[in-house]
């Protein structure tokens, strides 16, 4: 899959701009506050539907128009389509194929995308709903499946919720249709993470030659499906008059810490920045890997400013295990020595400046 051509219209600092790539190495050079990883926000929020930088998309907008709109022209299985992404204020719509979608969430899973930004960090070290995000995600993109089955279980647990609020509704009507889809989500989680650490072992091991063990360790009530089902019912009924009293519900996945451990211990409070981030690649390696021996195809990558804070070894040894395993890639970066690297002879290069995007001269 790649990205044949991109038109950026008021997309934050980008006024109008169209750009065909490379369907190799894109590599994006300018100095800060150019307009970088606002190219690269562009082709996220299109397969995302969303931003990795704030959570109101109406901020995306640049501050002289009412609107933006983004056009991806990409292809997949050999398929050409068409996204077109438009947000006045706080709406949105979005276009397959110059046809509205109905539901925004239509369109999620055609233009897929990996990316690896530098406050990925903070995943490693911050809330356990970064963690448990990051997993979700992954998880759509290789299993169209489970994207209907969380939001079945987040409605559940919304009206769970509002019941816990309540003396007229008995929230142990929802227990047991809580516990099943929340068992399913749990399982979905553990398969996909046993996927990825078996995959990180290798990446670290084999290919960087880190000697630190690593792995994602997930807080599952049981080993099995039944079992998993049975104490989370048992915890809800203990937990029923402290969830009465807060109106919400104490137990399941919407709570559940992932932890990355590295040499068996946590990562956020052992590992180094070079460590924390280190492992946001590997994982972000890994989940490539993985899309691609399920889906068969590779997604495209988006690394804005990856290599802050790598040595040069690990640095190289990094871009060529991520280069190697991925398909079409965006690079942005401020060092222009990049133009002569080695690992970059191949590649497409584009200037940016004032949030004008050109091809490097």
């Amino acid at each position: 899959m790649y990205i044949e051509k991109i038109k950026i219209d008021n997309f934050r600092n980008i006024i109008n701009e169209e750009i065909i790539p490379s369907t190799g190495i894109n590599l994006i050079i300018g100095k800060n506050a150019q307009g970088k990883t606002n190219f690269i926000e562009s082709i996220y929020v299109v397969s995302n539907l969303k931003s990795f930088r704030g959570k109101k998309l109406s901020e995306i907008i640049n501050n002289n128009s009412e609107k933006t709109k983004i056009g991806i022209l990409f292809k997949k299985n050999k398929v050409s389509n068409y996204l077109d992404f438009e947000i006045k204020n706080d709406e949105k719509n979005i276009y397959l194929n110059k046809k509205k979608a109905n539901n925004l969430s239509e369109t999620l899973g055609f233009l897929d995308t990996v990316l690896f930004y530098p406050d990925d960090i903070f995943i490693v070290k911050g809330s356990p709903s970064l963690r448990r995000s990051l997993l979700d995600r992954a998880i759509f993109q290789t299993d169209n499946k489970y994207l209907p089955l969380f939001q079945n279980y987040l409605r559940c647990l919304r009206q769970r919720n509002a019941a816990l609020k309540r003396t007229d509704i008995p929230a142990e009507v929802w227990d047991d249709k809580f516990t099943d889809l929340a068992t399913k989500i749990i399982f979905h989680r553990l398969a996909y993470i046993e996927r990825i650490n078996g995959i990180l072992v290798n990446l670290f091991n084999e290919v960087y030659r880190c000697r630190e063990s690593v792995r994602i360790k997930y807080p599952a009530l049981a080993e099995d499906p039944q079992s998993c089902r049975l104490k989370m019912a048992e915890r809800l009924a203990v937990n029923r008059d402290k969830e009465r009293v807060y109106g919400v519900t104490l137990t399941g996945p919407h709570r559940d810490d992932p932890q990355f451990l590295l040499d068996g211990k946590a990562l956020s409070l052992y590992g180094s920045q070079g460590q924390q981030r280190s492992f946001m690649l590997a994982f972000k390696t890994a989940q490539i890997i993985d899309f691609k021996q399920h889906r068969g195809i590779r997604p495209v990558l988006l690394l804005d400013d990856m290599t802050s804070e790598l040595d040069e070894d690990r640095k190289d040894s990094f871009f060529e295990s991520l280069l190697n395993q991925a398909g079409q890639v965006f690079v942005t970066s401020t060092d222009t020595g990049l133009l002569s690297h080695k690992r970059f002879s191949g590649a497409s290069f584009f200037k940016v400046e004032n949030g004008g995007i050109g091809e490097y001269n």
